[in-house]
């Protein structure tokens, strides 16, 4: 939540994403995606969990 603050802060339509990225000192990639989101798209993406599955999970079994 803090980073999307900062970059809403900092993003005005003279301010280049890269100039954004260097003084919050945030990747280029996150500075972009969280420019296009809107406030209810970034709440939306901030409630989906960011899990992965375990890729031992499928191993389990030989390795113990």
């Amino acid at each position: 939540m803090k980073y999307c603050k900062k970059i809403k802060k900092f993003n005005q339509p003279k301010k280049s994403k890269r100039e954004i990225s260097r003084q919050t000192k945030l990747d280029l990639n996150t500075v972009i995606k969280y420019c296009s989101m809107t406030d209810s798209e970034f709440e939306a993406y901030r409630k989906t969990p960011l899990t992965r599955e375990n890729s031992y999970e499928t191993y389990k079994d030989e390795i113990l």
